[in-house]
């Protein structure tokens, strides 16, 4: 007899999030055409992994960095599709109606676009949520696509590393610097020393402006922590050039 899984129950993974026609096996959740279309929009884009955003391919080095400091170093930051209508719909399934089973699609879009070497981690762990906000929402879309990470690279996940002891307000609306101020001494990682140099994979759903990856990186780092590389699912696009 077959054995059926909760999720699989619940959720209609046999249908796209985006157009309602059959999904493929290898992602459910996604049609042919619509994982197509999100395919061939990537190729449209280039990230750049000196300020976490992505920029139209048609130019050759990112518009909001030309001549700047970058934000981030080399090999710090990955995001695997720019925010737009199809990823931020997959996005907003997980993180508002409770379709954790897409967070396994995700990962697996993820690491189609990303190559990432286990060797140089030691374990993963999600941008936290504050507890209200959890227990309303009854889970934390970050860390349940952290796990899916951590298991394809088979690194421990650690989804209580990371505290948000800080109650803060969205950051939809806010400006870059109301953001720093927003999250300030937000998180917490433990008391120094507590990593014993750990070299951490730090995943979040969506990478905006990079602030609250930021405030994470070091609370993890003044923990302890040796090397903080930061992973999403997508990220926003610069606006200069468009």
């Amino acid at each position: 007899m077959e054995k059926f899984s909760l999720p699989k129950i619940i959720w209609p993974t046999t249908h796209c999030v985006l157009c309602g026609e059959n999904s493929v096996l290898e992602y459910p959740g996604l049609c042919r055409r619509c994982l197509q279309r999100m395919l061939a929009n990537r190729e449209r884009e280039v990230f750049c992994q000196s300020c976490g955003a992505f920029y139209a391919a048609q130019f050759r080095v990112c518009p909001n960095c030309f001549l700047k400091t970058p934000s981030y170093r080399k090999n710090g930051i990955f995001a695997a599709f720019p925010y737009d209508e199809d990823s931020g719909a997959l996005v907003k399934k997980l993180k508002y109606n409770n379709r954790r089973d897409l967070a396994e699609t995700m990962a697996k879009l993820f690491f189609a676009q990303i190559s990432l070497d286990a060797a140089d981690y030691d374990l993963v762990t999600a941008v936290p949520m504050h507890k209200k906000r959890r227990r309303e929402r009854g889970y934390n879309q970050a860390a349940v696509f952290g796990q899916k990470i951590a298991e394809t690279l088979s690194l421990p996940f650690a989804e209580d590393l990371l505290r948000q002891t800080k109650e803060t307000v969205s950051q939809t609306a806010l400006a870059y610097r109301e953001r720093l101020h927003n999250l300030k001494g937000a998180f917490t990682a433990g008391l120094p020393g507590d990593l014993g140099g750990r070299r951490i994979l730090l995943v979040d759903d969506v990478i905006t402006t990079g602030a609250t990856m930021k405030e994470c990186g070091a609370a993890l780092a003044a923990a302890g922590a040796k090397k903080v590389v930061f992973v999403a699912f997508a990220a926003g696009k610069t606006q200069r050039g468009r």
